[in-house]
């Protein structure tokens, strides 16, 4: 099930959200790489049970010099598990929030836009993959998502 939202009750602001349940069902068997350690009754593995989106953005008018616009995001994601064992510490991502702010501006009748971004706006440290190798290798290994990062991005349209 997944259910989202959208709104422009004004003439400027926006808001949305979306709401993402897994609630744990099991994963389809051909998802299932190693039936050892997986069986179609495991909890689902890389995806997390619940993940729930909120963004808002205003266009603030400034007459003859075009259109503002800032925008945030905000992504909160439950615990995942990378493995199929959900009491291993070595394959459990707890949960985590990201936060995302972008500010653009638009010239009035231009076809050109420019905007500032930042992602990660927090620096929030998590995994996006973690893999248990203790008993082949005797290490654990882990990939970080990204850290915090901004940048410019400049739009022209056709």
């Amino acid at each position: 099930m997944r259910l989202n939202y959208f709104a422009n009750p004004f003439r400027d602001p926006t808001t949305g959200a979306a709401y993402n349940p897994n609630s744990g069902q099991p994963m389809p068997a051909n998802y299932i790489q190693d039936p050892t350690a997986l069986t179609l009754n495991s909890p689902g593995v890389r995806s997390p049970d619940w993940k729930v989106n909120l963004s808002t953005q205003y266009n603030i008018h400034l007459g003859d010099l075009g259109v503002v616009t800032p925008h945030i995001d905000w992504t909160w994601q439950a615990t995942t598990y990378f493995g199929p064992n959900r009491y291993d510490p070595l394959t459990t991502q707890k949960p985590y929030s990201l936060l995302n702010a972008r500010i653009t501006y638009v010239p009035r009748d231009s076809r050109w836009s420019a905007a500032v971004f930042v992602t990660n706006l927090t620096d929030k440290y998590y995994y996006v993959n973690m893999v248990d190798q203790t008993n082949s290798f005797g290490t654990a290994v882990g990939e970080p998502g990204a850290p915090r990062n901004g940048g410019v991005t400049l739009r022209r349209s056709f």
